[in-house]
């Protein structure tokens, strides 16, 4: 569990509110409305365009323990699957026309995940974290129930690490529920879930993207068991996508007294922390990933705060 310190305002959202439009939805800071994503390499020039002349690769590893059900090569290649969905969107309009999204998710290695989050690499004077820097991105199983304080209902989740000002993402982790939870890869039995379909939803999680309304998209925001329908993205996700990559804040994004970030969702209504002068950065679960459909009508307007 993260502590809120300085600057940062670190801290685990579930964000089960309901979206306030049909379609899909970013991930924005709460103060610049900046949307989260991951930049590319520094390039001439600013503004969005930048981030089109510069593609960056993000690896992605893979918890080497695998899943009660799906051992860890298993887990890995489909991970990968999950990836080359996103990898291979190639978008119609916006600053880079018939170009593939600036940022590809590669897939890495098995090996052991690390703390959740990204670590701290520079302190001002005070001792206060003023730099955060990836110390990996992994696809985490998560075995014991105690490990797990989201609710029975929710089954993976998404937790980017962001700056406050520009929405830069320079971390992201999916944790799977393995000690609750059943998944499959090929033939689901009641009560477990598709795997890649779950994924998939999960990597739109980790380029920026909230939820969906429209039930077709892969970013919808429930799947019932077995459901296989967010394989294969909608034309909602890849507008979404798109828009997301092509516009909003460059990295230079400035955001002079800008109070510290309340959350990475337009629905959050949680804050953590005390306000701040100046761009920050949070680490933040980016919503609800995947819920029952049966319990998301009981708990879809709840919203709760961890800290």
């Amino acid at each position: 569990m993260f502590v809120g310190a300085g600057p940062f305002v670190v801290r685990w959202l579930l964000l089960l509110a309901a979206l306030t439009s049909l379609g899909w939805t970013p991930y924005r800071t709460k103060t610049s409305l900046c949307s989260l994503r991951w930049y590319g390499q520094p390039a001439a020039g600013t503004g969005p365009a930048a981030v089109y002349s510069a593609p960056r690769t993000v690896p992605i590893q893979v918890d080497q323990a695998g899943l009660s059900n799906v051992n860890a090569a298993a887990l890995r290649t489909q991970v990968g699957l999950a990836l080359d969905a996103w990898n291979q969107v190639v978008c119609p309009d916006g600053a880079a026309p018939g170009q593939p999204l600036p940022t590809s998710l590669q897939l890495g290695d098995l090996g052991v995940p690390s703390a959740v989050g990204a670590a701290c690499t520079a302190t001002d004077t005070s001792g206060t974290c003023t730099k955060k820097t990836s110390n990996g991105n992994y696809v985490s199983v998560i075995t014991k129930a105690a490990d797990w304080p989201y609710g029975s209902g929710v089954f993976a989740l998404t937790v980017l690490t962001y700056n406050t000002c520009s929405g830069e993402i320079v971390d992201g982790d999916i944790l799977l529920d393995d000690a609750s939870h059943q998944f499959c890869v090929t033939s689901c039995n009641a009560g477990t879930q598709h795997l890649r379909n779950t994924l998939t939803h999960e990597v739109g999680h980790l380029l920026g993207l909230d939820h969906s309304d429209l039930p077709q998209a892969t970013m919808y925001y429930s799947a019932p068991s077995g459901e296989v329908q967010k394989l294969t993205l909608h034309g909602d996700d890849l507008q979404g996508i798109c828009q997301t990559y092509a516009n909003g804040c460059g990295p230079n994004h400035s955001c002079a007294a800008a109070a510290s970030d309340g959350g990475g969702g337009d629905d959050s209504g949680c804050t953590a922390g005390p306000g701040t002068a100046g761009p920050s950065w949070t680490t933040a679960a980016a919503g609800v990933a995947l819920i029952a459909a049966l319990l998301l009508r009981r708990r879809r307007h709840r919203s709760e705060k961890v800290l």
